[in-house]
């Protein structure tokens, strides 16, 4: 049975910090057996009884291999999807990627990139869509919830860098956990 845990700006911060590379760790190892979670968001996100996280809800993971050979099917939670993934196209480990930055973001800050309360995939896709198309209004409300909630400078550009409108703009999947070895150290 999980808990809410109140806490405050620095501890959100150093929480985040503590879990960030285990759950990173958690993720790299996933993708190198060859799945992709397509769902990762703080819910999904569980403290076990040691106080490691766990990664959970593995109900619409796939592999990776298999994945895009059904286009068009879109699975997950819309908050925390990534542009290619709420438009039903093609995915990879940088989704997993966007989808657990964007979590982080989150946590650390409370700040999404869609705003609303409860949203329909309809209007989520359509904030993604304005996202992909024109993220410097976005990116500069994130950039500017990182700075009041003092997120180390090292670690806001790392996530900023994972939570790009374009796949091929994000850092490599492989050299994201050594960025954040340097950045949480």
């Amino acid at each position: 049975q999980g808990k809410i845990i109140k806490m405050n700006r620095e501890e959100k911060i150093e929480f985040s910090k503590e879990i960030m590379e285990p759950v990173w760790q958690a993720i790299l190892q996933m993708h190198n057996n060859g799945l992709i979670h397509r769902d990762l968001k703080p819910d999904n996100i569980m403290l076990g009884t040691d106080n490691n996280p766990k990664i959970i809800d593995f109900g619409i993971a796939g592999k990776l291999n298999e994945i895009n050979k059904k286009e068009g099917i879109i699975v997950g939670t819309p908050r925390y999807m990534a542009p290619e993934q709420i438009s039903g196209g093609k995915i990879d480990r940088t989704t997993d990627w966007f989808n657990i930055a964007l979590s982080f973001i989150h946590m650390m800050t409370g700040e999404k990139i869609l705003r609303g309360g409860k949203l329909t995939l309809d209007e989520s896709k359509k904030q993604l869509e304005a996202y992909r198309i024109n993220p410097e209004k976005t990116l500069e409300r994130i950039i500017k919830a990182m700075k009041t909630h003092e997120v180390p400078e090292n670690i806001a550009t790392l996530l900023l860098q994972m939570i790009l409108p374009h796949r091929e703009m994000r850092p490599n999947p492989d050299e994201v956990l050594g960025k954040l070895g340097g950045a949480i150290n």
